[in-house]
């Protein structure tokens, strides 16, 4: 009963709506994609010069003078690189999606 009231509400809410059908089209989808790819390599670039501008930066150099094991091992290099793949593997996931996924 709850399952059948929920898919009711569902079906009401789309069927009422002005414009839904238009809403729903591949090219729609292709569109929305589109924009999230756009703004998720903007974020990527974004992350990548910020991570790059706080390794370079004076109070960087002061927290890895008292600190010569991470200096020497690069830890924060390694993080960053990290950061850097993993916000780049989301992008391509998202790259490969197909474009109905985002109907």
């Amino acid at each position: 009963a709850l399952v059948a009231r929920d898919q009711q509400r569902r079906a009401v809410g789309t069927e009422g709506q002005a414009g839904n059908d238009k809403v729903r089209t591949p090219a729609f989808g292709g569109r929305r994609k589109a924009m999230l790819v756009s703004a998720g390599q903007h974020a990527v670039h974004e992350i990548e010069r910020k991570l790059k501008e706080r390794l370079e930066s004076q109070e960087m150099q002061v927290l890895l003078a008292h600190r010569p094991r991470e200096r020497d091992r690069k830890i924060h290099e390694l993080l960053c690189e990290s950061i850097v793949t993993e916000v780049t593997a989301w992008l391509q996931k998202h790259k490969d999606r197909p474009a109905e996924w985002y109907i």
